[in-house]
């Protein structure tokens, strides 16, 4: 496999550099320890600044996932 970028970590820096280079053109690897990627956006609960607004980790990995150029491939 011949890629152009090795991304380290599978949390929300990880998959946003690398949906960033693939959409570009870029031929990217996201290595992580955990399967499903995410990070520690996996187990978190956000309230905003305003105290109103909550929003679930889970549910903001899945949109990084969802963005054009995150296509997932599990085997190396």
């Amino acid at each position: 496999m011949k890629v152009d970028v090795v991304v380290i970590g599978g949390g929300p820096a990880g998959l946003s550099a690398a949906i960033e280079i693939g959409s570009r053109g870029g031929h990217v690897v996201v290595v992580d320890d955990h399967p499903t990627p995410g990070g520690k956006l996996l187990g978190q609960l956000h309230q905003e600044g305003n105290h109103s607004t909550w929003w679930k980790g889970y549910e903001f990995a899945q949109k990084l996932k969802q963005k054009p150029g995150s296509q997932r491939s599990n085997s190396i």
